[in-house]
């Protein structure tokens, strides 16, 4: 009872840790001038299933691996079926890194002649560039998309001066939660696993030549 006590003190503390981390960084990128800042739909339980068949798919490297889909632990209970699948949360951690220069960008960026321009970005939640994401104690590490400049107008864009180089550089508020993973099929234990899936939550875009 103390251990699951001090447990929840601890997972609680790591949240309100994450959440002021998370909050200095929104800040200060909100508030740097020529930085426009787009936030991102959470992300569906189709999503969260992909991630989670992805990496364990990846993991015991196996075509023939059988996985039951994502299904919440509320809806397992409701439908009253024989547990096929369970996920216990473990942990997460949250913060804004620095992805880079966007794809599909000429090297020195583009300069608008005598007048102010935008150029659009188009987003990806790939693993273009990997990141490493402490919790309980352990480093996960998982990729993060650049996205890339669109050719065509978009809803997310980054103003440009007159007359001043200007290439899109992203930065990415992300967060890693961790879940104990159980999968059977059949009856019988498939796998038992620590499985990380990222949420990225928003993303900021900047002149990276200014």
């Amino acid at each position: 009872m103390l251990k699951r006590f001090t447990y929840a003190i601890l997972s609680i503390l790591l949240a309100l840790s994450n959440l002021v981390t998370v909050s200095a960084d929104y800040k200060a990128l909100t508030t740097e001038e020529n930085v426009n800042v787009y936030t991102l739909p959470a992300l569906s339980e189709e999503q969260i299933s992909d991630q989670i068949k992805t990496y364990l798919m990846n993991k015991y490297d196996s075509d023939h691996f059988q996985i039951i889909s994502y299904l919440p632990e509320s809806d397992l209970k409701k439908q009253s079926i024989t547990r096929s699948q369970s996920q216990t949360y473990i942990g997460e951690t949250a913060r804004t890194v620095q992805v880079g220069y966007a794809k599909n960008q000429y090297p020195k960026g583009v300069t608008f002649k005598n007048t102010t321009g935008t150029i659009y970005y188009q987003d990806s939640q790939g693993a273009d560039v990997s990141f490493s994401f402490s919790i309980g104690g352990k480093a996960w590490n998982v990729g993060v998309g650049l996205g890339y400049k669109a050719s065509g107008v978009t809803g997310y864009g980054l103003n440009c001066a007159a007359n001043t180089p200007c290439k899109i550089s992203v930065s990415k508020s992300v967060t890693v939660k961790l879940y104990h993973v159980v999968v059977s099929y059949e009856g019988q234990v498939t796998s038992e696993s620590n499985v990380p899936v990222k949420f990225e939550n928003a993303f900021y875009l900047r002149n990276g030549l200014a």
